[in-house]
């Protein structure tokens, strides 16, 4: 009998973990997605336009670039915290 209440106690856990990974999945997907969203927003914003598509090609290569180095150096500083 106990081993059934055990068995039912640790499945419990184990649905209420599954849910909150689930739920964190679905969050974090949605976050980013709404991010995306806006840096496309802010693109189009910056670049005026379609009549202004080959200043967009530009400022999304130098965007590209900075981003890369940003990135670049947050990795570096997680590495060396860990």
């Amino acid at each position: 009998m106990n081993e059934l209440i055990d068995i039912e106690f640790y499945s419990h856990i184990k649905e209420i973990l599954a849910s909150a990974r689930s739920k964190v999945y679905h969050i974090a997907n949605f976050a980013m997605v709404k991010a995306y969203w806006e840096i496309g927003k802010s693109i189009v914003e910056k670049q005026g336009g379609e009549q202004r598509a080959e200043y967009g090609t530009q400022l999304i290569k130098a965007l590209s670039k900075q981003m890369l180095l940003i990135l670049e150096k947050d990795l570096q500083f997680q590495i060396l915290a860990i």
